[in-house]
């Protein structure tokens, strides 16, 4: 793939890794495809989540708690604890 590509496409799909790194899994001419996409992969892929970025602003993200830490369970206290806001 190509930066020239990269720069046409306008929706793209990365897969999040655990270890943080992102790997481009598609390009997508418009929002509803490339949220199709990350909708079908979070179903086929149960271990990683997929951020959609419009050029270098993320705009979705899918299956990201699947990132988050396992937690004691004497830890979680109600379940409270549980809720992750990210404000970008």
């Amino acid at each position: 793939m190509t930066q020239r590509s990269l720069a046409q496409s306008r929706y793209v799909l990365y897969r999040v890794l655990h270890d943080g790194t992102q790997e481009l899994v598609s390009e997508h001419p418009d929002f509803a495809s490339g949220w199709d996409a990350g909708q079908r992969m979070t179903h086929d892929d149960t271990h990683n989540a997929y951020s959609l970025y419009y050029r270098d602003q993320r705009i979705a993200k899918f299956a990201h708690s699947r990132l988050m830490t396992q937690r004691n369970a004497a830890s979680v206290g109600d379940g409270l604890d549980l809720m992750v806001v990210s404000i970008d």
